[in-house]
């Protein structure tokens, strides 16, 4: 994929998911904490695997780029790994790695809110990933350690993950509320 296709994607996405994510940040701690009979998760340990899952990704790489990684202009590319896990995301009910399970306690809305400054953090890193050499940059998956993803991965992974989990909170949220967030 074109670089700079990639990366306007990439922010686009990351906006959508900031706003859509924030529809959430006012929600009472019993709607956050309702399991639904259709759904699995509450909307708290939907925001509390979407804080596992992205946070510590998307910290290393935001590491790898302060280390420098070089300067490169070329083509966005993912792994094979990447490009296998991104296409399972469509698919319902892939297995959780047990690193990412949420915890099964009460939440509030702070745990929205974490996931929102994660999404913002992503977004202020983008100028720096742009230009970085992101075929080469190196994250260490916390999921299964023997994974190392590139860049170009963890960005796409964010969003595709997201867009999956805020799918679901919407959902559960509708048959909480009987109305669309």
């Amino acid at each position: 994929m074109d670089r700079k296709l990639f990366f306007e994607e990439v922010s686009a996405e990351v906006d959508n998911l900031i706003a859509r994510a924030e529809a959430f940040v006012g929600l009472d701690s019993a709607a956050i904490n309702k399991v639904t009979p259709a759904h699995d998760w509450s909307l708290g340990q939907i925001f509390n695997h979407l804080v596992k899952a992205d946070l510590n990704a998307t910290q290393r790489l935001e590491t790898a780029l302060a280390s420098g990684s070089g300067v490169n202009d070329s083509d966005a590319r993912h792994t094979m790994l990447a490009k296998f896990i991104l296409g399972g995301m469509l698919r319902p009910n892939v297995p959780v790695p047990p690193a990412f399970e949420p915890e099964k306690r009460q939440y509030d809305h702070s745990v929205v809110e974490q996931y929102v400054a994660n999404l913002r953090k992503v977004k202020a890193m983008l100028p720096r990933a742009m230009t970085a050499d992101l075929a080469k940059v190196r994250v260490q998956s916390d999921g299964a350690k023997f994974i190392k993803w590139n860049g170009f991965d963890v960005l796409m992974i964010v969003c595709k993950h997201g867009n999956r989990h805020l799918n679901q909170a919407e959902a559960v949220h509708r048959v909480l509320s009987g109305t669309k967030v």
